[in-house]
């Protein structure tokens, strides 16, 4: 605005006069008429009189020989300060000028030529520029120009300081133009190229053809550039206009989302920029071969390109209230001082006004800068959109491969791990910045080789609970080197297939033990009477009547555990005789004690006959069980330990029962496997492998928990903690029904 404001009044009201208002006009379309023609009593009547209100203004594009005449007084007012005074015609795209300055009885001249310094002249200027002297003010002067653009009488009357000064804030002014273009050309390519955003592309092109437009228009090029060369200047500056209209339609569409919005309207409006790059190809082939024809239709397309524009902001309004203020508020000042400077074209009749047409070339700038820092935001919005995206979506797989089973990793060249995610990750000790070898050092199958795959490598780790968890290892090499893999937690599917074989291997037993059963009962019925039978033939004090009691209630048992298995093959109702394991275990310690061989000892400690009520039939199972494989890791000649007693468990009050041995005790490994059925220690033969897995059975099925401690060479401990449970009225008197047989 400052500078729009020096180039249009400089220094003081009487240092720089504004003629323009003041000056008689005459055209000469064919470019026919002398000063002695329109100095004539008949030429001199043909000139338009000023209003002092509006310049004479007519219009762009009249012809190759059309001419304008100007008739003024110099100002009188003008302070001359004791020098000459300077008469500028700003209009850049003028090629000749001739000034004639009645004096005497005669006529002086000036000449001003394009790209042609007259020697009147105070510098080479873009513009017309004649010097007169002081004596010049007051006197009647008649200027004659030709111009293939706008006919404006744009005249000045100055003095020589107000002119440089004037001139040196013009060159300044556009200087300051440039250089903001151009910064902001190398910006929008720069961010186009970069994002590959058309908008920011059609920014670039905005500004690279405003910067032509200026060179051309401004007569730049053939002043400084290439000294004469005004039909090259002019095909520049036309194409570099018509390359404004349709850059400019391009990037509203594109800025306004017209695509999203309006599809329809946007197939339109992309059909009109093809007919604008069309006219703008046109427009330079017609200027270069000297036609005027689409450039007297210039301000037409100009305008109605602005006023397509406007009325996409207004429509966009509807949608996207933002979007169209941001838009406003960046090319407002171009959309208005454009309309400014094409509007005397249109209607020349109105006269033009300096001001506003020169304010289009700071206004222009203006909303290109400000474009620049919307299209860096609206840049940077969406950078940051596409990063919290790109966040989401990594906390989301993270979150995914968190809940997984499988859990992902990548290492670098060298193998040091870069990424490692989920649980999988952290059981295998897989972590940032490790070296994946030294992981994986203790699994000898998992070993990983350069440029070679792997697949389901089996790693076992253990966890907090003391458990083993089953992991595979899945990897395949990258680009540059390293790898990238699954983990995968395949615990649950081990422990599920261990699950299926162990109904598989006890559906097996089952169908066994059924058959195996069926024969056992055959056979226990002959031992059962006969032993009877036997132990009556002796008398009540006769020991062996005592020793054969024992057998027949041996084989009683027997036959309840046949049965025991035949139901659990073939259930019936009934459970049999049930007691508190305190009660159950007095009853059936004479017949564990048979168990024993005289080499070994057999110590049984029952503290209290209470307990949950159970099956006596389970309890001579458990006991039986345990005292047989203590008695085998004594080797037949150690000393077992059987206790039974209340006490204090984590929840409250609880039973232990207790089969101790000093034999020869297990590992780690055969520990962890102990109550596994089929696995035995025992040589063949000796052994089914079914024991403790019976015991565990039964434990569980009373709500109780089986633990095993063992030392090797010291011995082993198996306790089964019970709940705490009061046998009923009936229990108790069926157990003693029970022990009474």
């Amino acid at each position: 605005m400052v500078v729009a404001v020096l180039l249009s009044y400089p220094a003081s009201a009487t240092s720089s006069v504004f003629v323009g208002p003041r000056a008689d006009y005459l055209i000469d379309l064919p470019g026919t008429l002398t000063i002695a023609d329109v100095t004539s009593p008949t030429g001199a009547a043909r000139f338009t009189r000023a209003d002092g209100v509006k310049a004479a203004n007519y219009g762009a594009a009249h012809g190759p020989h059309a001419a304008m005449w100007l008739r003024f007084v110099v100002p009188r007012e003008l302070a001359t300060e004791g020098g000459s005074l300077v008469l500028t015609l700003r209009e850049a795209r003028v090629r000749t000028l001739d000034l004639y300055w009645p004096r005497g009885n005669g006529l002086e001249t000036r000449a001003w030529r394009l790209g042609v310094p007259a020697e009147t002249a105070l510098l080479s200027t873009r513009y017309p520029t004649v010097a007169l002297p002081e004596a010049a003010r007051g006197e009647t002067v008649f200027i004659r120009f030709h111009t293939p653009s706008s006919m404006r009488a744009a005249v000045w009357a100055q003095n020589a300081s107000s002119y440089l000064t004037t001139y040196a804030a013009e060159t300044m002014f556009f200087g300051v133009i440039f250089g903001v273009l151009l910064a902001l050309l190398v910006y929008f390519a720069a961010g186009a190229i970069a994002s590959r955003d058309a908008a920011t592309g059609a920014l670039a092109i905005l500004t690279l053809s405003f910067v032509c437009h200026i060179m051309g228009d401004q007569a730049f090029i053939e002043t400084y550039i290439i000294p004469g060369a005004a039909d090259l200047s002019r095909v520049v500056s036309i194409t570099a206009t018509f390359a404004i209209y349709t850059t400019s339609l391009f990037y509203a569409v594109r800025a306004l989302h017209v695509r999203e919005s309006f599809p329809r309207a946007a197939r339109v409006l992309e059909a009109a920029v093809v007919l604008l790059v069309i006219l703008t190809l046109a427009a330079a082939v017609a200027t270069a071969l000297g036609s005027p024809l689409l450039r007297r239709f210039s301000p037409v397309i100009g305008l109605t390109t602005i006023v397509t524009v406007l009325s996409l902001v207004v429509a966009t309004a509807m949608v996207q209230v933002r979007r169209s203020l941001v838009f406003v508020l960046c090319w407002g000042p171009a959309l208005a001082t454009g309309i400014a400077r094409l509007m005397p074209d249109l209607v020349p009749q109105e006269g033009f006004n300096p001001i506003l047409i020169n304010l289009l070339y700071p206004a222009f700038a203006t909303s290109l800068l400000l474009a620049g820092i919307a299209a860096a935001n609206d840049i940077r919005a969406r950078q940051n959109a596409l990063t919290q995206a790109v966040a989401e979506n990594a906390a989301r797989i993270q979150a995914f491969a968190e809940s997984a089973s499988d859990s992902f990793w990548e290492t670098d060249a060298s193998g040091r791990i870069t990424f490692a995610s989920g649980p999988a990750c952290a059981v295998a000790g897989f972590s940032i910045g490790q070296q994946v070898q030294a992981v994986l050092e203790q699994d000898g199958p998992a070993r990983l080789k350069a440029g070679a795959a792997l697949s389901r490598a089996p790693l076992l780790r253990g966890d907090a609970a003391g458990g083993v968890r089953h992991l595979h290892l899945s990897a395949v090499p990258i680009a540059g080197g390293g790898w990238r893999g699954i983990v995968s937690d395949v615990t649950d599917d081990v422990v599920e297939a261990e699950r299926s074989n162990r109904q598989r291997r006890m559906a097996a037993i089952g169908q066994m033990a059924g058959g195996v059963a069926h024969e056992i009962n055959n056979l226990l019925h002959p031992v059962i009477n006969l032993s009877r039978r036997a132990g009556e033939s002796f008398a009540e004090s006769d020991e062996r009547r005592r020793w054969l009691e024992i057998v027949r209630t041996s084989g009683l048992r027997a036959a309840e555990i046949v049965s025991a298995l035949l139901a659990s093959v073939r259930p019936v109702p009934g459970e049999g005789k049930r007691a508190p394991v305190g009660t159950a275990l007095a009853v059936i310690i004479d017949e564990v004690q048979a168990l024993v061989p005289a080499s070994a000892t057999l110590d049984a400690r029952i503290g209290t006959d209470d307990g949950p009520v159970v099956p006596v039939t389970e309890v001579f199972q458990v006991v039986a069980n345990l005292v047989t494989n203590a008695v085998h890791a004594t080797s037949g000649g150690g000393v077992v330990r059987l206790t039974y007693a209340a006490a204090e468990g984590p929840s409250g009050k609880t039973f232990e029962l207790a089969v101790a041995d000093d034999g020869v005790g297990m590992d780690e490994a055969v520990l962890s496997r102990a109550s596994e059925p089929f696995f035995t220690t025992k040589s063949l033969g000796e052994g089914t492998g079914l024991g403790l897995s019976i015991v565990h059975g039964l434990a569980l099925s009373w709500g109780g928990e089986l633990k095993i401690a063992s030392v090797p060479g010291k011995g082993t401990c198996v306790t089964i903690m019970l709940p705490r449970a009061e046998p009923t009225a009936r229990e108790g008197e069926a157990m003693d029904e029970h022990s009474r047989g």
